[in-house]
Protein backbone atom coordinates (compact mmCIF):
# COMPACT_ATOMS: atom_id res chain seq x y z
CA UNK A 1 0.00 0.00 0.00
CA UNK A 2 1.43 2.50 -1.43
CA UNK A 3 0.07 6.04 0.23
CA UNK A 4 -1.64 4.40 3.24
CA UNK A 5 -4.85 4.90 2.12
CA UNK A 6 -8.20 2.58 1.94
CA UNK A 7 -11.66 3.27 0.52
CA UNK A 8 -14.82 1.74 1.50
CA UNK A 9 -18.23 1.93 0.79
CA UNK A 10 -21.70 -0.21 1.11
CA UNK A 11 -25.20 -1.13 0.17
CA UNK A 12 -28.33 -2.03 1.86
CA UNK A 13 -31.39 -3.83 0.50
CA UNK A 14 -34.25 -1.20 0.82
CA UNK A 15 -36.16 -3.43 3.75
CA UNK A 16 -32.70 -3.71 5.76
CA UNK A 17 -32.68 -0.06 5.86
CA UNK A 18 -32.56 2.06 8.98
CA UNK A 19 -31.98 -0.96 11.71
CA UNK A 20 -28.04 0.07 12.25
CA UNK A 21 -26.21 -3.07 9.85
CA UNK A 22 -24.52 -0.17 7.95
CA UNK A 23 -23.18 1.68 11.45
CA UNK A 24 -22.37 -1.96 12.80
CA UNK A 25 -20.41 -3.00 9.72
CA UNK A 26 -19.17 0.24 9.12
CA UNK A 27 -17.34 0.71 12.39
CA UNK A 28 -16.07 -2.84 12.92
CA UNK A 29 -14.49 -2.59 9.33
CA UNK A 30 -12.99 0.97 10.10
CA UNK A 31 -11.60 0.05 13.46
CA UNK A 32 -10.17 -2.88 12.24
CA UNK A 33 -8.36 -1.58 8.91
CA UNK A 34 -7.17 1.21 10.88
CA UNK A 35 -5.67 -1.70 13.16
CA UNK A 36 -3.58 -2.51 10.37
CA UNK A 37 -0.19 -0.52 10.36
CA UNK A 38 -0.75 -0.19 6.22
CA UNK A 39 -3.51 1.93 6.71
CA UNK A 40 -3.08 5.64 8.13
CA UNK A 41 -6.96 7.04 6.61
CA UNK A 42 -10.25 5.53 5.44
CA UNK A 43 -12.33 7.60 2.74
CA UNK A 44 -16.08 7.07 2.20
CA UNK A 45 -17.88 8.67 -0.73
CA UNK A 46 -21.58 9.21 -0.29
CA UNK A 47 -23.94 10.88 -2.75
CA UNK A 48 -25.32 14.19 -1.25
CA UNK A 49 -29.42 13.38 -1.19
CA UNK A 50 -28.24 9.76 0.79
CA UNK A 51 -28.42 11.55 4.36
CA UNK A 52 -29.11 8.10 5.95
CA UNK A 53 -25.59 7.21 4.55
CA UNK A 54 -24.19 9.90 5.70
CA UNK A 55 -25.47 10.33 8.94
CA UNK A 56 -24.19 6.38 9.43
CA UNK A 57 -21.11 7.62 8.41
CA UNK A 58 -20.63 10.50 11.15
CA UNK A 59 -21.76 7.81 13.54
CA UNK A 60 -18.91 6.43 12.62
CA UNK A 61 -16.08 8.62 13.11
CA UNK A 62 -16.06 10.17 9.45
CA UNK A 63 -15.65 13.76 8.62
CA UNK A 64 -17.02 15.36 5.50
CA UNK A 65 -14.38 16.53 3.80
CA UNK A 66 -15.82 18.24 1.06
CA UNK A 67 -18.07 17.82 -2.60
CA UNK A 68 -16.68 16.32 -5.24
CA UNK A 69 -18.10 17.80 -8.16
CA UNK A 70 -19.05 15.53 -11.48
CA UNK A 71 -17.25 12.77 -9.44
CA UNK A 72 -18.21 8.91 -10.21
CA UNK A 73 -20.44 7.78 -13.25
CA UNK A 74 -24.10 5.75 -11.35
CA UNK A 75 -26.42 4.67 -13.44
CA UNK A 76 -25.37 6.14 -16.70
CA UNK A 77 -24.38 9.84 -15.30
CA UNK A 78 -21.63 12.05 -13.61
CA UNK A 79 -23.20 12.12 -9.74
CA UNK A 80 -21.24 14.48 -7.31
CA UNK A 81 -19.90 13.14 -4.18
CA UNK A 82 -19.17 13.83 -0.56
CA UNK A 83 -15.65 12.32 0.25
CA UNK A 84 -15.77 11.98 3.99
CA UNK A 85 -12.48 10.45 5.81
CA UNK A 86 -11.09 8.69 8.58
CA UNK A 87 -8.11 9.29 10.11
CA UNK A 88 -6.14 6.41 12.72
CA UNK A 89 -5.35 9.19 15.87
CA UNK A 90 -1.92 8.84 17.51
CA UNK A 91 -3.69 7.21 20.35
CA UNK A 92 -5.48 4.81 18.33
CA UNK A 93 -2.37 2.06 17.74
CA UNK A 94 -2.87 -1.84 16.11
CA UNK A 95 -5.45 -4.13 18.07
CA UNK A 96 -4.52 -6.72 20.04
CA UNK A 97 -7.93 -8.64 18.89
CA UNK A 98 -8.72 -7.37 15.65
CA UNK A 99 -12.82 -7.59 15.42
CA UNK A 100 -14.01 -10.40 13.47
CA UNK A 101 -16.22 -9.52 9.91
CA UNK A 102 -19.99 -9.86 9.82
CA UNK A 103 -21.47 -13.11 8.89
CA UNK A 104 -21.61 -13.79 5.35
CA UNK A 105 -25.44 -13.80 5.51
CA UNK A 106 -25.72 -10.31 6.91
CA UNK A 107 -27.65 -7.86 5.10
CA UNK A 108 -25.16 -5.33 4.75
CA UNK A 109 -22.44 -5.00 1.99
CA UNK A 110 -19.10 -3.62 2.58
CA UNK A 111 -15.91 -3.48 0.64
CA UNK A 112 -12.73 -1.68 0.86
CA UNK A 113 -9.47 -0.79 -1.34
CA UNK A 114 -6.33 -0.38 -0.68
CA UNK A 115 -4.18 2.47 -2.74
Amino acid sequence: MKHGRASTGYWVAPQHRRRGYVSDALRTLSDWALSLDEVQRLELYVEPWNEGSWHAAEKCGFQREGLLRSWQLVGGGRKDMYMYSRIRSRRQTPAANPPKPMAPNSHAHTGWHYE
